[in-house]
């Protein structure tokens, strides 16, 4: 039950707030584990790829394998566990299935993502003052500027009390601007074609949108399906669980183990007892 509701609960934020949400949203996973120990868990809410061959585990205790996983796809790292031996651990998500596992950081790469791309063009950031696109037609929001991950936002959207935090020009000159959070809004537009990209977005054809015939053709966008890696020459070793019997069973095995030594030791005094006797 207690899964059906957070299932449910994060797929009305889906239709709510759509993945024009590229921040702002704190994840937390439905996994037993963490909520035993959410209190020695760091949020991460970012996206990695797997090294090939990978599979995550049940928990940083339990070794039993609880998936394998793709090494072309997207996984979100909600949550992050450091163990007694200094490992990090991460949590992901099964492909949408709504199923959890454990997987060692070492064993995965970093997606670019926003975070990224303000660490690295945090110098260049302009004062968006005095620049006002024109946005009746609709907008296409994305997580950076030429992201793949990118929200059509229509004609029936209220753009009218959306304000700008930060303006950055790309190298072919356009300009980006960065949206200060409004209506469900977070992420980056383009002011010389707001509606960028708009056919290959993740909602494409979902909203009703107006081009600008005589809107300029923007390039450096990347395609909606692509991965692009934070650290191109990164390396990382797959993750094989051990199968390490669960906590359960050892206790069951030492308990049996600690039974029969004791009903030895009995019968030896009993037998020592009766010889004497």
């Amino acid at each position: 039950m207690r899964r059906s509701s957070v299932a449910i609960l994060c797929i009305l934020c889906f239709l709510v707030f759509g993945t024009g949400v590229f921040a702002d949203v704190i994840y937390i996973p439905d996994d037993s584990f963490y909520a035993s120990h959410f209190d020695q868990c760091q949020a991460e809410n970012r996206r990695y790829t797997a090294a090939v061959g990978s599979a995550a585990q049940i928990s940083p205790v339990d070794g039993r394998k609880a998936f394998d996983l793709d090494s072309d796809f997207e996984y979100n790292v909600s949550a992050t566990f450091t163990d007694s031996l200094g490992t990090v651990w991460g949590c992901i998500e099964k492909d949408g299935s709504g199923d959890t596992g454990w997987i060692p950081m070492t064993s995965l790469s970093l997606v670019y993502d926003g975070i990224c791309f303000e660490e690295d063009h945090k110098s260049e950031f302009l004062s968006p003052d005095g620049i006002s696109p024109k946005l009746d037609g609709g907008a296409v929001v994305y997580e950076y500027p030429g992201s793949p991950h990118r929200w059509v936002f229509g004609t029936g959207t209220d753009f009218s009390g959306i304000t700008f935090s930060d303006a950055w020009k790309d190298e072919g000159g356009f300009v980006w601007l960065h949206v200060t959070y409004y209506l469900g809004i977070d992420g980056w537009i383009c002011a010389d074609n707001p509606l960028a990209g708009a056919d290959d977005a993740e909602n494409s054809g979902s909203e009703p949108v107006v081009t600008d015939p005589s809107a300029p053709e923007i390039t450096g966008i990347a395609k909606s399906d692509e991965i692009i890696p934070a650290d191109p020459n990164s390396t990382v070793s797959p993750h094989v669980p051990k199968s390490a019997p669960p906590k359960t069973l050892l206790l069951a095995v030492i308990l049996t183990l600690s039974a029969a030594v004791l009903a030895g030791a009995l019968t030896l005094i009993f037998l020592r007892k009766k010889k004497k006797g």
